[in-house]
């Protein structure tokens, strides 16, 4: 019965299956040179018995998780229909039974008390972490900017701090697309890749792969896979902007704006900011996500900046730091940041970020930091940033319904830091 990826059971039958394998098979299998791939939920158990048995000396984890609380409720806000896919899809698994773990899970992420049950602590022991300074197999790791479960900033943090030999790959599509076709379609480019990577680690053969770019990343404003020099790439600098209002106008710009104001943002179910469709996102196949052309509306508020004089890179992940005060014991704080096209056609989104607050002190100011999802985006000179505050994203996260919260903006109160690389 699934227990998600619980190093007592899953990982210990994986684990049970190596032994099978090389003690008890009967196949001339060399045992201490074995490899360990997967996709998904196979991708991450290959991340976590890559830590676990010596014998595994190289690991090729595709679309997998580095960790888990943050896959499914980042910042404390619930993946709704993710969750709600993976929970029907477990069921013939979990056989229904009210005590299997998965629905003690689901209790309380749905009740917003994850943080006082043993979901943390589950959670970490389900996953390597986005540091991976004790990690020393062999590791290639194969993401993908549109995978909304599995999202790519974990994956890129893990790759950035592992100090054993690496790889990365980073495809366009949305959850397993890039791979889970397999090597003869759509996958075909990055399952070679992987062949190669195990046929050097487990066999010794002098294929190249060593030599290699270690970084491939998908450019969508390319539609090609382009080597990188590592990363975080170089050349990418952090942009840091505050969003204001000066003379009457909501700006977002690198001059601290001198006045502080507070803007109140109440959750609308007809709010139209949002990330779009879930699980399955039009931008893996070149699709847009528009936003209102309105900088301000039901449920939302926006800062613009000034037109990009010349062509940017956006490639990582955009930072934000929100300073408000809770209209109520619990909110939402959601940030969505926008391309604004100078013709006066609808924003297209780059990106997104989000967290829930719980049990707070109404009235009280905080300030919170979220990191949105890394993207590889090309800004043309003309265009502009656009970022948007709401306190619902309906398409994507479970709602917080309640009186909102007060945005604090100008002087250093919020602020936003965006990865740019000029080209």
């Amino acid at each position: 019965r699934v227990q998600c990826a619980d190093p007592d059971h899953e990982i210990a039958d994986l684990l049970e299956a190596i032994d099978w394998l090389t003690e008890k098979s009967g196949l001339p299998v060399k045992k201490d040179a074995i490899g360990v791939t997967g996709i998904s939920y196979g991708g991450g158990h290959s991340f976590l018995v890559g830590k676990l048995d010596e014998r595994i000396k190289a690991v090729a984890p595709m679309n997998g998780w580095t960790d888990l609380a943050w896959s499914l409720a980042p910042n404390g806000s619930l993946k709704l229909f993710w969750g709600a896919f993976l929970i029907v899809t477990a069921t013939w698994a979990t056989r229904l039974d009210p005590r299997n773990i998965l629905y003690r899970w689901v209790y309380h992420l749905l009740r917003g008390t994850e943080d006082k049950s043993s979901f943390p602590d589950d959670a970490r022991r389900r996953s390597v972490g986005r540091r991976a300074g004790s990690y020393r197999t062999p590791c290639f790791v194969v993401a993908a900017w549109n995978d909304d479960l599995f999202e790519p900033n974990q994956l890129l943090d893990f790759y950035a701090s592992l100090p054993s030999q690496k790889m990365l790959y980073v495809g366009n599509g949305f959850h397993a697309s890039d791979t889970l076709p397999g090597p003869r379609w759509a996958g075909k480019e990055i399952w070679d890749l992987v062949k190669r990577w195990f046929d050097y680690w487990l066999k010794g053969v002098d294929n190249g792969i060593a030599d290699r770019p270690r970084v491939w990343i998908y450019r969508p404003w390319k539609r090609a896979v382009e080597p990188e020099e590592g990363w975080p790439p170089p050349g990418v600098e952090e942009h840091l902007v505050y969003p204001g209002i000066v003379d009457g106008k909501l700006r977002l710009s690198s001059l601290i704006p001198p006045d502080e104001r507070e803007m109140e943002i109440i959750p609308h179910p007809l709010c139209p900011v949002d990330s779009g469709p879930p699980i399955i996102r039009p931008q893996a196949w070149g699709g847009k996500v528009l936003g209102p052309r309105e900088e301000r509306g039901k449920g939302f508020v926006s800062f613009t900046t000034r037109p990009s004089p010349r062509h940017f890179e956006l490639l990582g992940a955009p930072r934000v730091r929100v300073t408000l005060r809770p209209q109520d014991k619990h909110s939402q704080v959601n940030a969505f940041l926008y391309d604004v096209p100078p013709d006066g056609g609808r924003p297209e989104l780059i990106t997104y970020g989000t967290a829930t607050l719980r049990n707070v002190e109404p009235g009280r100011r905080i300030t919170i930091d979220m990191e949105m999802v890394a993207v590889d985006h090309l800004m043309k000179p003309g265009h502009r940033f656009r970022l948007a505050f709401s306190a619902v994203n309906r398409t994507f996260f479970m709602p917080v319904l309640g009186k909102g919260y007060r945005l604090v903006v100008g002087k250093e109160s919020t602020e936003l830091r965006i990865p740019l690389r000029e080209l």
